[in-house]
C-alpha cells in the first residue's frame, strides 16, 4: 500500500508539471526555441520513447562570449516500467512535448538578475530520460501508462543522450571555452555532481572549469514513517535503467564498505573533505555545540 501511494504522488506531481509548465500555445516573447541533436538517433542517444534529445542555447556575447554554462534539466525520476511509460507521454519523457522556454534565474540574460552569467554562452539541457542523464540499458523495454493505458516502447539512455549533447555543444563552439560551469536542479544537480568529472575532461587544462548542484544531494535517512524511501527508490532507479556502471567508481566503493550516501558524494565533490554535521535543526540557535 506504502509503494502504491508513493506511485500515485509521483505520477500526480508529474501531470501537475506537465500541466502547468508546458502548456499548448504561442512562445512567450524571448522565449528560446528547443534545439534538437539530429544524429543523436544514429547512436541510440534518445528519449524515453524514443525521440531525439534536445536543448535550448542563448549565445553569448562580449566578454563572456568565451564562457558556457550548461544546465541539466530536472524533474525526478521514474523507477518501473509504470511510471516510465507515463513519463513518456510528458516533456520529462519526449522532446515531442518540449515547447520553446524562457531563461530564468542563473540562465537569465538579465544583468540586473543574473549578474555574473548573463552575457554567458547559456545552455539548457532538457531532461526526457529518468534516470539522472545516467541510464544505458542496451534493449528497450515495455511498459504501459497509467493514465493512457497504452503501451509504450521505453529507451533508458540518459548516459548517450550526455555524450550526445555535449558533443554537439562542442562543436558549436564549447570547444573554445575559456570558462566553463555544468550546473543543474535536482535530477539535474544530481546529474552534474555524476557528471562532472568527465565535464572536465572535455576542456583543456588551462580552462576553468566548475560544477554546481542545486538541491541534487539526496540524503540517506529515514522519512517521518521510519521508512528507508530514498535508498530503495533510488535502487530501483540503478537496476531499472542500468546506471550503475556510469556512477562514480570512488563514490560507489565508499558506499559499498557501508558509508553514508550523504558521507561518499561529499567527500567524492570535494576529494576527501568530510562532511560536517550539527546537533541541531536549521536555523540553529547560539547553544548548538557544531555551529564552529
Amino acid at each position: 500500500m506504502q509503494t502504491s501511494t508513493k506511485m500515485l504522488l509521483e505520477l500526480l506531481v508529474l501531470a501537475l508539471m506537465a500541466i502547468s509548465c508546458h502548456a499548448q500555445g504561442e512562445a512567450p516573447i524571448g522565449a528560446i526555441e528547443l534545439t534538437l541533436v539530429h544524429d543523436a538517433g544514429t547512436k541510440g542517444a534518445v528519449c524515453l520513447d524514443g525521440s531525439l534529445p534536445g536543448y535550448h542555447l542563448d549565445l553569448g556575447s562580449g566578454a563572456g562570449s568565451n564562457s558556457w554554462i550548461v544546465h541539466l534539466e530536472g524533474g525526478a525520476w521514474c523507477s518501473d516500467a509504470t511510471s516510465c511509460a507515463f513519463r513518456a507521454g510528458t516533456h520529462l519523457g519526449s522532446s515531442r512535448f518540449m515547447n520553446a522556454t524562457v531563461f530564468q534565474g542563473i540562465l537569465s540574460s538579465s544583468p540586473r538578475i543574473n549578474p555574473y552569467f548573463y552575457n554567458w554562452n547559456r545552455v539548457k539541457v532538457r531532461y526526457c530520460d529518468g534516470g539522472s542523464f545516467s541510464g544505458d540499458a542496451e534493449f528497450p523495454m515495455l511498459g504501459r501508462s497509467p493514465i493512457t493505458k497504452e503501451f509504450q516502447i521505453l529507451y533508458f539512455r540518459g548516459q548517450r543522450i550526455w555524450e550526445a549533447v555535449m558533443e554537439d555543444l562542442l562543436a558549436r563552439g564549447m570547444s573554445d571555452a575559456s570558462r566553463a560551469l555544468l550546473s543543474g536542479e535536482s535530477a539535474g544537480g544530481l546529474a552534474s555532481l555524476i557528471h562532472c568529472d568527465s565535464f572536465r575532461e572535455l576542456f583543456f587544462e588551462d580552462v576553468e572549469v566548475k560544477c554546481l548542484s542545486d538541491g541534487g544531494i539526496f540524503l540517506d535517512i529515514a522519512d517521518i514513517n521510519g521508512y528507508l524511501f530514498a535508498q530503495s527508490y533510488f535502487r530501483k532507479v540503478v537496476n531499472l535503467q542500468n546506471i550503475g556502471k556510469n556512477l562514480p567508481r570512488e563514490c560507489t566503493v565508499e558506499r559499498d564498505n557501508g558509508q553514508s550516501v550523504v558521507d561518499a558524494i561529499g567527500q567524492w565533490a570535494y576529494r576527501g573533505v568530510g562532511t560536517k554535521y550539527v546537533d541541531c535543526p536549521y536555523p540553529c540557535n547560539p547553544t548548538c555545540r557544531s555551529r564552529s
